[in-house]
């Protein structure tokens, strides 16, 4: 699944960029991968699993993005622009990273530079986002993963719909004071969990659902990955510092930018760097995101049972993400 930013010329020292996902089956991509790491964090985790009975390729992978950053030493720009606020409709616009569909997300400002990070920020699950601009006005995000399983599990995987709930500040002075809700953006209520056709084994989860972790009593206990960083010729993968529940994303980066703190989940990406070309009039990143079996189903251990079996990303899942970037002058040769 490609996910397109492209860059157009604008007079002066910015570049217009525009994000777009596109799905592909054979995508051509320059850069190299960067080497895997030979034991990952939640590698010990698959064999607690059961046998692995099935691998699926999900038909929708819609995460929100908190955040999408090019980066050097001195500087950090938005190819794509954060959160929007719509007066109009007095909600904000969220912007996502949909590696199953084509869509076009806002325009942002680049200026010329030579970059050498490329991170995006993410969240595993739906939910509504404190913004200190428009008070009383959450930002509000859906988070979609439809898996297709086969037909055996028809009416007997074990997910039921799930509606997300979300607290609101009810007052914005003193004390806080908050409310739970059903979460429901444009009018349609969001789930965590979803039965999207029982007689066709299809079924909707979030990201957080899918995530390798211990297991306990027949259900995995979600670890908590926070960072996945690809740094020269080796990988590392990070998760919230036992007994800690916030953390700073400072703890990790080693160049300005965001500094979220929370369930936010961050990935720099492997690659080089750019330097942006002064005949430059477009500039084109692609990041591609095979989702080819990224999703493994277990027997939790029970061969004859199929109503306890578990879904979980496959192991080093985030060294599936590749990123190549092309420069093109104002006749569309490339540079």
């Amino acid at each position: 699944m490609l996910l397109l930013i492209g860059c157009d010329w604008n007079p002066g020292s910015a570049l217009t960029s525009t994000v777009a996902w596109r799905s592909s089956d054979s995508p051509k991509l320059t850069t190299a991968r960067t080497l895997q790491e030979p034991d990952s964090l939640v590698t010990p985790y698959y064999q607690d699993y059961g046998s692995l009975v099935a691998t699926v390729t999900p038909s929708k992978f819609k995460i929100p993005l908190q955040a999408v950053e090019l980066s050097n030493e001195r500087q950090y720009v938005n190819p794509i622009p954060f959160h929007q606020f719509d007066e109009g409709n007095q909600k904000w616009i969220v912007q996502y990273g949909d590696f199953t569909e084509n869509n076009i997300a806002s325009p942002g400002l680049i200026p010329v530079d030579t970059y050498t990070d490329f991170l995006f920020f993410f969240f595993d699950s739906a939910g509504s986002m404190q913004m200190s601009s428009t008070p009383g006005i959450n930002a509000l995000y859906s988070n979609e993963i439809v898996m297709d399983l086969p037909d055996t599990y028809a009416g007997l995987f074990p997910i039921t719909d799930q509606i997300k709930r979300v607290h609101r500040r009810t007052n914005t002075e003193g004390e806080p004071v908050y409310e739970s809700y059903d979460l429901v953006i444009d009018g349609s209520t969001v789930y965590e969990t979803k039965v999207v056709d029982a007689q066709r084994a299809i079924y909707q989860v979030e990201l957080s659902d899918l995530l390798p972790g211990p297991i306990t009593n027949g259900v995995i206990q979600g670890k908590k990955l926070t960072v996945f960083w690809f740094n020269g010729d080796e990988t590392v993968t990070y998760d919230v510092p036992q007994g800690q529940t916030w953390h700073e994303l400072f703890d990790y980066k080693t160049t300005p930018g965001m500094g979220t703190k929370g369930n936010t989940v961050f990935t720099r990406l492997p690659w080089e760097g750019v330097e942006i070309h002064k005949k430059a009039a477009r500039v084109a990143f692609e990041i591609y995101w095979d989702l080819q079996d990224i999703i493994e189903i277990y027997d939790n251990n029970t061969p004859n049972i199929l109503t306890d079996d578990i879904a979980v990303l496959a192991d080093t899942f985030w060294e599936r993400i590749e990123i190549s970037v092309r420069q093109y002058d104002k006749n569309g040769v490339k540079l």
